[in-house]
């Protein structure tokens, strides 16, 4: 074998032990740098207790008594009479547990309907087969007519009417979606584009029978459109001229974090912790039943009637049920209570963390007061040279 081969075999084993050694180092210099988090010690479950009152209290039909208790309730939107009904079953149910109850208020800005009526404008009398629903706010436009009411022609919208109807102004469009125009959908904005003064929703098949998915009846621009909901009747008054009275206003809506706890025989550090969310959201205000949401809680409720059984076992960790709201608010009432029990942090690092959010808001409020000193300013917005002074 001569010289050169071996020399290639011998630059080739030292080019391979280089790039290993390098291989190594930069893996090395990774797990150093992003050095995985220990994992937490595993809880020891518990075993020496009587799991039946839970099994019990969770049993199908226990928890459908108590979901179906809840839906009678009516709509949970915030600011619905079955709102502020479905926090005294929670307080209620709470105490009866003899829970420890807490209560975490907040506000929450919601339309709330003040007035929804269908109208014959001669008589003056409500259509009695007829009830309307008003839609979500365009963004922050909440749906309102004139006080006196807004009148029109039902006019009942298909693929036809669409093609020979010559004007739509002065109408009061109402699209059946057992049948809808398919160019036009349940698009608000192309009925307001050629003259209609509203837009009612409604089918044929009944309430039901509706796939909320599908419809277009927001949007964020807020425009005071008004957008309605009717219950199937309406399609029989078809021609008929109507008179609508609508006023949503956004109130200040009181919500109130629920938080229950049994503690244990023990101080311990753990704890075990039920969640529900109470409220629910839909489209028509009025009408937000929130069965699906309603899930959480019927079985939250229903578990409390096993809390007599579990504090004669003598509980080895706290138990923590946690009731909340404004899901349709961004989850504000589980963030607000996030906020008010804190992060995890020892003394020093909390209060740094303190201090940090405090000049945080400082800066913010500073920012606020300066935009209200400016829109104050004589001039700010119309005239250039008094907006360029304006404080900023």
């Amino acid at each position: 074998m001569s010289s050169s081969p071996r020399k290639s075999v011998v630059r080739a084993l030292v080019g391979a032990a280089v790039f290993l050694a390098l291989a190594a180092g930069a893996v090395g210099v990774f797990l150093y740098a992003f050095a995985p988090r220990r994992l937490p010690v595993r809880t020891t479950q518990a075993r020496d207790y009587d799991p039946r009152p839970v099994e019990a209290a969770l049993a199908p039909a226990r928890v459908r008594a108590r979901l179906e208790a809840i839906l009678a309730l009516g709509s949970r939107y915030p600011g619905q009479p079955g709102f502020r009904a479905a926090q005294q079953m929670i307080r209620a149910a709470y105490e009866a547990a003899g829970l420890r109850v807490l209560e975490l208020p907040q506000h929450t800005a919601a339309p709330v309907t003040r007035e929804r009526a269908i109208l014959n404008p001669a008589t003056g009398q409500a259509l009695a087969d007829v009830q309307i629903y008003p839609f979500m706010p365009n963004h922050l436009q909440p749906i309102v007519t004139p006080p006196e009411g807004l009148e029109g022609e039902l006019l009942t919208v298909t693929d036809e009417v669409l093609r020979t109807r010559p004007s739509f102004t002065g109408c009061v469009a109402v699209v059946d979606l057992a049948a809808p125009p398919r160019d036009f959908g349940t698009d608000w904005v192309k009925y307001a584009q050629v003259g209609a003064r509203a837009l009612i929703v409604t089918h044929g098949g009944g309430l039901p029978a509706v796939r909320w998915g599908n419809l277009q009846v927001c949007s964020s621009q807020p425009v005071n459109f008004p957008r309605f909901f009717a219950t199937e009747g309406i399609l029989a008054h078809a021609g008929e001229r109507v008179r609508l009275r609508v006023r949503v206003d956004w109130q200040d809506i009181v919500s109130t974090t629920f938080v229950g706890t049994l503690p244990s025989a023990q101080p311990r550090r753990e704890a075990v912790v039920s969640t529900a969310c109470y409220d629910a959201c839909a489209l028509l205000p009025d009408l937000a039943p929130g069965t699906i949401s309603a899930g959480s809680l019927a079985a939250q409720l229903a578990l409390l009637d096993a809390v007599p059984a579990i504090r004669a076992q003598t509980p080895r960790r706290d138990l923590v049920f946690v009731a909340y709201c404004s899901q349709m608010m961004g989850q504000m009432g589980a963030d607000r209570l996030t906020a008010v029990i804190g992060p995890a942090h020892d003394r020093a690092s909390a209060g740094l963390a303190w201090t940090a959010r405090r000049d945080a808001n400082a800066r913010e409020r500073e920012h606020v007061r300066l935009g209200l000193d400016a829109l104050g300013a004589e001039g700010f917005l119309a005239d250039r040279p008094a907006t360029a002074r304006a404080p900023s």
